[in-house]
C-alpha cells in the first residue's frame, strides 16, 4: 500500500515542519535520487531505451504515476523533470511515496545505495519518518527503531521466516494511513513472539506459555522477564484480551500498538540470542 494511503503514527517531528518537508530536506532527498540514478547525456553515446534507468523510469511512470507507459517522454531528461517536480514541489507524502516506491523497485539498479542515502538524510534532518525494512514508518526514537530492526535482522533466516512475517504484518498494520489497525497489529506482534518460541522448541502447536516453559530447559529467561512476557501474552490472549474480544476494547491506539511492536521485537531478539548461547 502506498504511503499516501497510510497514516504515520506516534513520534512526529516537533519542529514547525511537522509531517511536512522543508526545502533543505527536499533538496537533499532529490539529490540522493539524482546521484544514484545516473543521468544520461548525449555525450555518453548511450541509447536511453537500452539502459536499466529506462526500465526503472518506465516502472515509475506506469506503476507509480499510473500513466500509460507509451506516454512517457522518450528523452531521459524530460522524464527526470517530472520526477524532480514531485520531489521539490508536490505534497510531502508524495515525496515519501516515490521514495518508498524507488526503494522497493526491483528495477532500481542502485537500490541499496539509494536506501542508505535516504536513511542517512532522514536521520540527519530529523524528519518525521524513518525507513524500517523497505517502508516508511512514523517512528523517530532511535532506540525503538533499533529494537525493530534487530528483530528483522535476527529473524532473516529461513528458519525464523514465520516470526519475521508476523513482525512485517504488525509494522504494516501500524502504519496504514487511512485505516491503521492497532488491534491486529498487536496480535501480529505477539504472534511473532509465539512463532519464535514454537520454532525454538520444535513444537508448532505450542502456545507461548507452554513454549516458554519448554525453552527454560535449554535457554533460561530471567524470572522477571519471563513474567513480563507471559503478562503480555495474557493481555492478548485471556478472556478479556485482544484475541477473544475484538469488538469490546475501545481504547487501543497507536501508542499501544507501537509499544507492543517494540517490546515483542525485543523479546524475539532475546529468545533467539538466548537459544544461540546454549
Amino acid at each position: 500500500m502506498r504511503l499516501s494511503e497510510r497514516l504515520g503514527l506516534i513520534a512526529v517531528r516537533t519542529s514547525l515542519q511537522g509531517r511536512g518537508l522543508d526545502e533543505a530536506t527536499r533538496n537533499r532527498l532529490w539529490s540522493a535520487f539524482a546521484t544514484t540514478i545516473p543521468a544520461i547525456s548525449q555525450d555518453d553515446g548511450l541509447n536511453f531505451r537500452n539502459t536499466w534507468m529506462y526500465v526503472f523510469f518506465a516502472h515509475i511512470w506506469a506503476d507509480h504515476y499510473k500513466e500509460p507507459v507509451d506516454s512517457m517522454p522518450l528523452l531521459e531528461s524530460h522524464v527526470r523533470v517530472v520526477v524532480r517536480r514531485t520531489f521539490l514541489e508536490e505534497e510531502w507524502w508524495e515525496v515519501y511515496d516515490i521514495i518508498e516506491f524507488s526503494v522497493n523497485s526491483r528495477h532500481n539498479g542502485n537500490r541499496d545505495q539509494f536506501r542508505e542515502l535516504i536513511a542517512s538524510i532522514l536521520t540527519e534532518e530529523m524528519a518525521g519518518f524513518r525507513i524500517i525494512g523497505d517502508q516508511f514508518v512514523e517512528i523517530t526514537d532511535e532506540t525503538e527503531i533499533a529494537a525493530i530492526e534487530d528483530a528483522f535482522r535476527i529473524s532473516s533466516t529461513d528458519r525464523f521466516q514465520p516470526a519475521r512475517e508476523h513482525l512485517s504484518a504488525a509494522l504494516k498494520l501500524l502504519s496504514d494511513r487511512r485505516g491503521p489497525d492497532f488491534r491486529n497489529s498487536i496480535k501480529e506482534s505477539i504472534s511473532a513472539v509465539e512463532a519464535t518460541a514454537q520454532i525454538l522448541t520444535g513444537n508448532p502447536q505450542a502456545e507461548l506459555g507452554h513454549a516458554i516453559k519448554l525453552l527454560e530447559a535449554t535457554a533460561p529467561i530471567h524470572g522477571a522477564l519471563r513474567r513480563a512476557l507471559l503478562s503480555l501474552y495474557g493481555y492478548t490472549s485471556d478472556a478479556g484480551g485482544i484475541r477473544h474480544a475484538l469488538t469490546e476494547e475501545p481504547h487501543l491506539d497507536g501508542a499501544d500498538a507501537k509499544f507492543m511492536l517494540v517490546t515483542c521485537s525485543a523479546f524475539v531478539v532475546l529468545m533467539i540470542q538466548k537459544a544461540s548461547f546454549t
